[in-house]
């Protein structure tokens, strides 16, 4: 039994690995499965398909459908509908659990004699296993593991995804930057944000065991990105409930945690920044012709990408500007001594408002 298992494993492909396996368009599978909850590690791997069969455009040959919507024939006639302006088709059939329980004998008669120029992608947490259509199915799909790893497998995260930015991690500097950030509680989207902001930070070299420790934010990121998220959403009573919850737990600054907040203020400064950037790049992809589903793939928009599209749609460059001299502002006055209560108070507001003012803006012209 365990070699009938090591041979599964084997045959599995890990979420991370997607983009190496497929070497060149030729070689995407007409069929995969991408199983598992991890949200960051399915979006990684569809990315990494979608990329290596059409590129980074892929227009009009990406066709992406819900499972709890989509019949058998509408993803049937996608995969058998030949590509326009390219010379593939990916159809992505998201949280498909359900679809694959329902349609797996046919889906592998498909699968059987699939068509040449055409891709298919099924998302799910889970599948049932006990039912042989399904194992019929799975015979036929290119399985890739979509599970969140252990301890060990967080410390190969934190070095695989600075080589994906050109940049190294000390042994010890990714250990510690696991812990400081939970342990196995830490979500790999969390995991990932903290390894883009210290890859940018350390300059040159490796980052370092010091780096995290004067730069992680010990039990914050989930927080950080709570804050963004009600920011977004126009929530100004949320985003100041959640902003009260961080002055009160506090978070760490220079290795130490602090409750101050001026020791807060800078680094939730940042994360506002961050957002504002993003904000930026994607407003100015959408408005050079980018469809909002690809500019927030571009972007490594892992979480709420509904509400990010929504963002980028009804930003306005005049708008942007005024969040940008807001938080220029803000970052001027903390250095000048003023009031990082007050001056976080003021900015979460404004900015939350702002938000508001652009959804019941957008909804007016709808």
């Amino acid at each position: 039994m365990a070699k009938r298992r090591a041979r599964e494993d084997e045959s599995t492909w890990p979420a991370l690995e997607v983009a190496a396996r497929l070497a060149a368009p030729a070689e995407v599978p007409p069929g995969l499965l991408l199983l598992g909850p991890d949200a960051f590690l399915l979006a990684s791997a569809r990315d990494a398909v979608v990329a290596r069969a059409l590129g980074p455009r892929p227009g009009p040959t990406l066709s992406e459908l819900e499972g709890d919507a989509a019949s058998l024939a509408a993803v049937l006639d996608e995969l058998r509908t030949l590509p326009f302006l390219g010379d593939r088709r990916v159809v992505v059939v998201r949280d498909a659990g359900g679809f694959v329980a329902e349609h797996a004998a046919a889906l592998a008669d498909y699968l059987a004699a699939p068509s040449p120029t055409s891709t298919l992608v099924l998302e799910a947490a889970k599948v049932d296993r006990r039912f042989k259509a399904v194992q019929g199915l799975l015979a036929r799909l290119q399985v890739v593991a979509c599970e969140a790893p252990g301890p060990d497998g967080l410390v190969a995260f934190v070095h695989a995804r600075a080589k994906a930015r050109g940049r190294a991690f000390a042994p010890d500097a990714a250990l510690a930057l696991v812990e400081r950030l939970g342990g196995h509680d830490v979500t790999l989207a969390a995991l990932d944000a903290e390894v883009e902001k210290l890859s940018a930070a350390a300059r040159e070299g490796p980052v370092t065991a010091a780096i995290v420790g004067a730069l992680s934010t010990l039990g914050s990121s989930e927080d950080s990105f709570a804050l963004v998220g009600r920011i977004g959403r126009g929530d100004v009573a949320g985003a100041l409930a959640c902003l009260g919850r961080i002055l009160a737990d506090g978070l760490v600054a220079h290795g130490e945690r602090t409750r101050d907040a001026r020791g807060i203020a800078p680094i939730l400064l940042g994360s506002l920044r961050w957002d504002l950037a993003r904000l930026l790049r994607g407003r100015a992809l959408l408005e050079r012709g980018g469809r909002p589903r690809e500019i927030a793939r571009e972007l490594k928009v892992w979480g709420d990408t509904d509400l990010f599209e929504a963002r980028i749609a009804r930003a306005t460059r005049e708008d942007l500007g005024a969040r940008h001299e807001l938080l220029r502002d803000a970052d001027r006055a903390l250095k000048t001594s003023g009031d990082a209560d007050a001056t976080l108070i003021d900015v979460v507001v404004r900015l939350a408002r702002a938000e508001a003012r652009a959804a019941e803006a957008q909804r007016a012209r709808a």
